[in-house]
């Protein structure tokens, strides 16, 4: 019978150790001679060395070095490659910071993968900096080190508006600065900044001229601006290359045929904030999309504190979102500033439990700042109206006026509704589905006076509503007529123009629209037969009488009861495609319900003389309101 019986790791380590002390004290005993940089000589054992690739193909070659055991290694300083021999040998060293880069060419020379891999964690969890970060790409991607080249690449295009100032940049190749100035990802770069960095990077060597023309190539001359192309014009480059010159006569027959103006220096977008992804509550989510229609693109802005359901209204630029989350008794309302969409909402309003909400459905901005919401509590639809233009010594609850629209016959139907201004009037459409079908009620409410009018009398029932001149139309996609309301002579009317059906003749419902200029956007909604979200955004062409599906929402979610509003921003803020890293940073939500927010702007709808407690007479709101 035989038995097992191993050495323990000390007798092991104490192998190597010994061996490696022979190869520094005891040379006679060693039978390779290495000649290293500077002159020197370092012995070593064959027996050790074939443990590595390298020499192991050296060995099995049949070269003389094979036989005379004099090998070279002159690629690096002799510190270094006693340092490799050293890991080969007990498996550890210590190496300076400034030693890494040097380690791992003679570690990827000699094939020493167990060191290169270790001194490329180092370099990636330990020495990457953004000062750095573009000689650790080169670094990474010149001994094929996917770690440390992805990790140094990310954080470069994190930070290349810091890193393109650098000298560090200039090493990059024309092929790599290439990629760089292509990258989706780097799309906050303007293009002005990369034609700096191009003429700093031709400016290196003369060599280097000829790679002009395929990085002016590169360049999205509409994103330049009209100082900045006068600049561009007048360098001799652009004018020494036929292709360049090309490139910049298209660019002037666009400006000429009035396709782009380049002194515009913001764009329109359709701002998506909150909505379901489902017809269920729980479904709400506090993302904030626009929809950039000059590009037929989506970009994120900063996500709301809250996943709120309810109306966006525009006034002076700014963006105001009133609506209601599920686990709240009251409504609150934000506002977004066209430079501030990829940093913070501000909260504007508050509203105590004394205006208590259980859903908000639209809001609209009179031309006198009042903003009116339709919402429901309980069995009762009614309208609030905020007057924006009160001193702020005066409580904004104090400015506010409640008006009931109607009574609903019972809690179980289903309610929506949408607000449109016009001038001092708002024109409130509310439509009620239940079993027998759906009931259409109209009213104009008139925010000078506070009147409210019913119009019911005479209106039809209509999916999309939306203003064109003096007048809001009501149509529904497939029907020919369609019936419009004038604001001016407050008169009902029919037309023969109607909207064709969705494409792919898709019925939906809860569908969200918004107008710009002529055309009608439809975003989202629900396909009536399965229920289910549509993910889609649909732009209807009055001239052509035709639909067309765009871009369609990001993450492939469709969004139900989503607020939309048409606002313009800076072409800065919407550079970015979705995912953007560097977008990554700037978007994480701050904890605006934890801070106390002490802006001007800001108001809290709660008076001096409120306790905090709620009366017997607040739990019977609907009466109370009234």
């Amino acid at each position: 019978m035989s038995f097992p019986v191993s050495r323990s790791y000390r007798d092991e380590h104490h192998v190597f150790n010994t061996l490696w002390q022979q190869c520094e004290e005891e040379a006679e005993v060693c039978d390779v001679s290495i000649k290293l940089d500077g002159g020197q000589t370092f012995r070593a054992h064959w027996c050790v060395l074939l443990t590595c690739p390298y020499f192991k193909a050296l060995y099995d070659s049949g070269l003389r070095e094979k036989y005379t055991a004099n090998l070279d290694l002159k690629i690096v300083p002799s510190e270094i490659a006693k340092l490799a021999f050293q890991f080969m040998y007990v498996g550890r060293i210590t190496v300076k910071e400034d030693q890494f880069k040097d380690l791992i060419k003679v570690a990827d020379y000699i094939q020493l993968d167990g060191l290169k891999t270790q001194c490329a964690i180092h370099l990636a969890e330990v020495s990457l900096t953004v000062e750095n970060c573009v000689t650790m790409c080169i670094l990474g991607d010149m001994y094929n080190i996917d770690a440390l080249y992805e990790r140094s690449n990310d954080l470069l295009r994190l930070n290349f508006q810091k890193v393109m100032k650098g000298d560090d940049i200039l090493q990059v190749t024309a092929d790599s600065l290439i990629s760089l100035m292509s990258d989706e990802h780097l799309k906050y770069i303007k293009a002005m900044d990369f034609f700096n960095l191009a003429m700093r990077w031709i400016e290196v060597s003369k060599d280097r001229i000829d790679e002009f023309p395929r990085l002016f190539a590169c360049l999205d001359l509409k994103d330049i601006s009209e100082v900045g192309i006068l600049a561009v014009k007048r360098c001799r480059f652009v004018n020494e290359y036929e292709s360049c010159r090309k490139l910049f006569k298209d660019y002037e027959k666009l400006v000429r045929a009035g396709e782009f103006d380049p002194s515009v220096t913001e764009k329109a977008v359709i701002l998506v904030p909150g909505g379901q992804t489902s017809a269920y509550l729980g479904s709400r989510i506090s993302n904030c999309y626009a929809y950039v229609i000059e590009d037929d693109k989506w970009s994120q802005f900063i996500s709301m504190p809250r996943n709120l359901v309810g109306g966006v209204a525009i006034m002076n630029g700014d963006a105001y979102m009133c609506g209601k989350d599920g686990g709240s008794l009251y409504a609150s309302m934000y506002k977004l500033t066209p430079h501030d969409v990829k940093n913070r909402w501000n909260q504007v309003l508050n509203e105590q439990p004394r205006r208590a909400t259980d859903e908000v459905y639209s809001c609209a901005f009179s031309k006198d700042k009042k903003l009116v919401s339709v919402r429901r509590l309980h069995a009762q639809i009614f309208l609030m109206s905020y007057d924006l233009n009160s001193p702020l010594h005066i409580p904004m609850q104090d400015s506010c006026h409640l008006q009931r629209l109607l009574d609903l016959p019972n809690l179980k139907v289903t309610v929506s509704a949408k607000a449109i201004a016009y001038y001092e009037k708002v024109f409130i459409q509310v439509i009620i589905e239940r079993t027998g079908g759906k009931k259409n009620h109209f009213f104009v409410y008139k925010t000078d006076s506070k009147t409210l009018t019913d119009y019911s009398k005479g209106g039809r029932l209509g999916d999309v509503l939306y203003l064109e001149g003096d007048r809001m139309y009501l149509e529904t996609p497939g029907k020919r007529h369609s019936h419009w309301f004038d604001m001016k002579k407050l008169v009902w009317g029919t037309c023969r123009r109607g909207l064709p059906p969705f494409p792919n003749k898709q019925n939906l419902q809860n569908y969200s629209v918004v107008t710009y200029n002529t055309d009608l956007y439809v975003l989202g909604g629900l396909v009536s037969k399965s229920n289910w979200p549509s993910c889609t955004l649909f732009k209807f062409n009055r001239k052509e009488n035709s639909w067309s599906e765009m871009a369609a929402p990001p993450g492939g979610v469709g969004l139900v009861k989503a607020a939309c509003g048409v606002m313009s921003v800076p072409k800065d803020e919407v550079r970015c495609p979705l995912h953007c890293p560097h977008c990554k940073t700037k978007l994480k939500v701050p904890n605006y319900l934890d801070e106390d927010d002490d802006d001007s702007d800001s108001f809290y709808a709660e008076s001096d003389s409120w306790d905090g407690s709620i009366y017997e007479s607040d739990i019977e709101m609907p009466f109370l309101l009234w």
